[in-house]
């Protein structure tokens, strides 16, 4: 660094000053006048007195010199320090360092220089400190925002309380799947686990869910009995036979009846009278799930209850079971005892001749029937449809004989 002062740029050097130590001269002849004094000339107290008031002014005038000397010592020491700094400001502006102005005497002349835009401060790096360069300023900034932004963000998610972790399946459920979670607790560090919650609960005809374990186990036996094992009716003599039906017997499913009628479900509404549903034509539930039995070689026995009685399972068993077709159409004459005739869904059907006025021409009747097996099912038995059993619905007719006035099986 070099300072410039008024137009030559100086370099200071000073000789050192000699030491300066007390005369004593002036001393040694006032003592060797005063030993030569004679005995004529003897010691008296004026000249004594004065000896010692010469020594005495000596003395102190050698003091101030000291003084003097100690002084001039101390300029010549600081005049070989060359300059001094009396001022130091901000010099340019810069994106990487730190510039200076100094202002700097002279010791030795006295004079003033000044030097502008020195290089003050390196910038720092990774091994060295420095100055903070103008980029690390905005990324500063940057990372302050980002950081403020942060602690926005955190301080939201507290206000959620819980978020999950982790999930995993939990313990075996027939009915639900089950999972285990683990919870953080945003506003603490403390995890917080939860087994066995009930993550998907079973599957209702009106709401996707779980399939449980019976159903899957339904289904796979009803694949397996579709597959594999498909029912049929044969007539042998008078009485009617299952072909397969064991197998599903054996699974623990119970056999159904139906018919294909046109039929009107009632409404009953309070207060008012009965109404009816409009009519549907197809295959309809026939009875409850105790309306039939399967008896020894796979035979199809019907409850001999009164039409009236056979959807409750109660009076189908009191009034016990037979192999007879007639069971099946309970056929029974009119109100004037004129002719035969069975309930059919929403009709009557007559066995004689409508055409006949002597009621005595009867016809060939063909009734159609169903049998198939499922599940046992209690409720709502009226909405009981084949597409709900396990297996395929294997047809058969009770027929009636005009020529022998008799119901029988057939195909």
């Amino acid at each position: 660094m070099s300072f410039i002062f008024g137009r030559d740029s100086h370099t200071f050097a000073t000789e050192n000053p000699k030491s300066m130590a007390i005369d004593t001269t002036q001393l040694t002849n006032l003592i060797t006048a005063f030993r030569q004094l004679n005995e004529q000339d003897s010691i008296t107290p004026e000249n004594l007195g004065a000896l010692l008031q010469s020594i005495a002014d000596h003395v102190a005038r050698s003091a101030e010199q000291t003084v003097v000397d100690n002084i001039l010592n101390s300029v010549g020491y600081l005049s070989q320090g060359g300059l001094a700094l009396t001022g130091v400001a901000q010099g340019k502006s810069d994106r990487n360092h730190i510039y200076a102005n100094f202002a700097a005497v002279n010791l030795k002349t006295g004079q003033v220089g000044l030097t502008q835009d020195v290089q003050f401060i390196q910038q720092a790096t990774t091994d060295r400190a420095g100055a903070m360069r103008a980029q690390q300023v905005t990324d500063l900034n940057e990372a302050k925002r980002n950081a403020s932004n942060a602690v926005n963000y955190l301080g939201s998610l507290a206000t959620i309380g819980r978020v999950l972790q982790s999930l995993a399946q939990g313990s075996d459920d027939p009915q639900n799947v089950l999972m285990d979670a683990v919870r953080v607790k945003l506003n603490t560090p403390e995890l917080e686990e939860v087994n066995d919650v009930v993550f998907i609960k079973p599957a209702t005809e009106t709401r996707a869910g779980a399939m449980t374990a019976q159903q899957v186990k339904d289904l796979a036996e009803a694949k397996a009995g579709s597959q594999t094992k498909r029912i049929s009716c044969y007539v042998k003599g008078s009485k009617l036979y299952v072909h397969g039906a064991e197998t599903y017997i054996a699974n623990g499913y119970v056999p159904y009846i139906f018919r294909f009628v046109r039929k009107r479900n009632r409404i009953k509404i309070t207060g008012a009278r009965t109404q009816y549903a409009d009519a549907k034509k197809g295959w309809s539930i026939f009875g409850c799930y105790k309306a039939c039995k399967i008896g020894s070689g796979n035979l199809v026995n019907f409850t001999m209850a009164p039409h009236a009685k056979i959807c409750c399972p109660d009076k189908c068993e009191e009034a016990g079971y037979s192999h007879d077709a007639t069971y099946f159409v309970e056929p029974h004459l009119n109100k004037k005892g004129t002719t035969t005739q069975i309930g059919w869904g929403t009709s009557t059907v007559v066995t004689h001749c409508k055409t006949d006025e002597t009621m005595t021409k009867r016809r060939l009747l063909r009734m159609p029937f169903g049998i198939a097996f499922g599940p046992p099912m209690i409720d709502k038995i009226s909405t009981i449809r084949p597409s709900q059993m396990v297996s395929n619905l294997a047809q058969f007719s009770i027929i009636y004989q005009p020529s022998t006035q008799a119901w029988l099986f057939g195909k």
